[in-house]
C-alpha cells in the first residue's frame, strides 16, 4: 500500500469496523499495520469514535465520525494475516469477550514464569503472568504490540474498592456502561476512563447484592494469572 494511502486505510478501518461492532477485529488490524505512525493514527481514530459513541449513547455517529468511513476498499491492505505453522496464514476467532490491544512495557522473568506489563490503548496498565516458554515462543519484547485476552467469567466486579488491599494485580476503576441480566448469570460492561470497555460475567445474585445500576462507579478485578497474552 502506498504511503499516501496509509492514513486513509487506518482511519477507514477504524470507522467501518468499529461502527459494525467489530472492535476486536479492528484491534487486530491495527496491530498488524507495519508503520508505527499509521498504527498511532488508527489508535487515535478508535479513541475518538469510542468517545463519540459513549457521549451520545447511540449507534448513530455524527458526520465527523462518518467522515473516516467513506470506503472499505483498502481495509484488506491495512492488515496482515497471522502466519501458520505450515507457512500459510490463518484468521482465528476466539470465545474470550475481552481482547485488548496494548504495548509491552516490561518483562520480568522468574525461574518458571514471567510477569508481562502491557499499556492499553486507553492508558491503563494490565499485568499478566505467563510461562517463560510462552514469552520465548511469542518473541515478546518491550515496545512490541500484544493483546491481553481475558474471559468475561474471570473478571470480578466490586464497589468501594478504591482503598482495598487485594492480592489481584489488576483492579480497574470505571463505571457500569451496560447491564444485561439473565436467569442465572448477568453481563456487565464496565467503561474505564481511557475508553477501554471490559465485559464481565457475574451471577444475577451478585448483581442484586451489589445493587448494580447504569453509571454506577465500580471496579473490575482480574488476577494476573487469568490474563492471556497474544500477538
Amino acid at each position: 500500500m502506498a504511503d499516501g494511502h496509509a492514513p486513509k486505510a487506518a482511519n477507514l478501518a477504524a470507522g467501518i469496523l468499529f461502527l459494525r461492532g467489530e472492535e476486536r477485529r479492528l484491534q487486530g488490524i491495527i496491530a498488524s499495520i507495519p508503520s508505527q505512525e499509521v498504527r498511532a493514527k488508527a489508535r487515535f481514530a478508535l479513541t475518538k469514535i469510542q468517545e463519540e459513541l459513549e457521549a451520545n449513547r447511540t449507534n448513530q455517529p455524527t458526520k465527523e465520525v462518518l467522515a473516516v468511513a467513506s470506503s472499505d476498499r483498502d481495509i484488506a491492505n491495512s492488515r496482515q494475516n497471522c502466519p501458520s505453522t505450515d507457512g500459510g496464514s490463518i484468521l482465528m476467532k476466539i470465545s474470550a469477550r475481552n481482547v485488548l490491544l496494548g504495548t509491552v512495557n516490561g518483562i520480568m522473568k522468574g525461574a518458571v514464569n514471567a510477569e508481562i506489563v502491557l499499556s492499553l490503548l486507553g492508558g491503563e496498565t494490565i499485568v499478566a503472568v505467563i510461562t517463560n516458554a510462552s514469552v520465548d515462543r511469542l518473541g515478546l519484547k518491550p515496545g512490541m504490540d500484544a493483546f491481553a485476552v481475558i474471559n468475561s467469567s474471570d473478571l470480578m466486579v466490586g464497589k468501594g474498592l478504591e482503598n482495598a488491599r487485594l492480592s489481584a494485580r489488576n483492579v480497574f476503576a470505571g463505571k457500569v456502561a451496560e447491564l444485561q441480566e439473565g436467569a442465572v448469570n448477568s453481563e456487565v460492561g464496565v467503561w474505564l476512563p481511557g475508553g477501554t470497555k471490559l465485559i464481565c460475567s457475574i451471577t444475577k445474585e451478585s448483581v442484586q447484592a451489589l445493587d448494580l445500576k447504569q453509571d454506577d462507579q465500580v471496579s473490575a478485578v482480574v488476577k494476573a494469572s487469568h490474563v492471556l497474552i497474544g500477538i
